[in-house]
């Protein structure tokens, strides 16, 4: 394998990681962090702004990883970033109001759509597969 491949891949999952509370208008961190929407201490824009980088982030992660390792599975790749986008939909959708729902079901939502868990299951299931004879 390429080390360039994994120095990029490593590089995105940290950027990804780093952006967590940055606020992408102003670069600079921001005190709440922007894992729950607080009107109080963000904008909306910013809001948007770095939740749409982290799922970009992410998006071009799952895609690097898949045209190294999955070239034949186009499909997949196309589920899962319609799937990624849907979940991160729903999740600004529902952070905008204090329902019970809204607030129970961003916990398990947040971590698959905008941190890189999809994108390392991936290269762990990629690291695990036979290589073709």
């Amino acid at each position: 394998m390429k080390y360039k491949f994994w120095i990029i891949i490593l590089t995105l999952i940290l950027i990804n990681f780093g952006t967590q509370s940055l606020n992408l208008m102003a670069l600079k961190n921001n005190g709440c962090g922007y894992y729950y929407f607080n009107p109080s201490c963000m904008e909306w824009t910013a809001f948007l702004l770095n939740k749409s980088a982290r799922i970009s982030l992410n998006l071009l992660t799952i895609w690097l990883i898949y045209k190294q390792f999955f070239n034949g599975h186009k499909l997949a790749y196309f589920a899962i970033t319609i799937g990624l986008f849907l979940l991160g939909a729903i999740d600004v959708f529902f952070l905008q109001n204090n329902y019970f729902f809204a607030m129970r079901s961003h916990e398990y939502i947040h971590p698959i759509a905008f941190s890189p868990l999809v994108a390392i299951i991936l290269l762990i299931f990629a690291l695990n597969q036979k290589p073709n004879s």
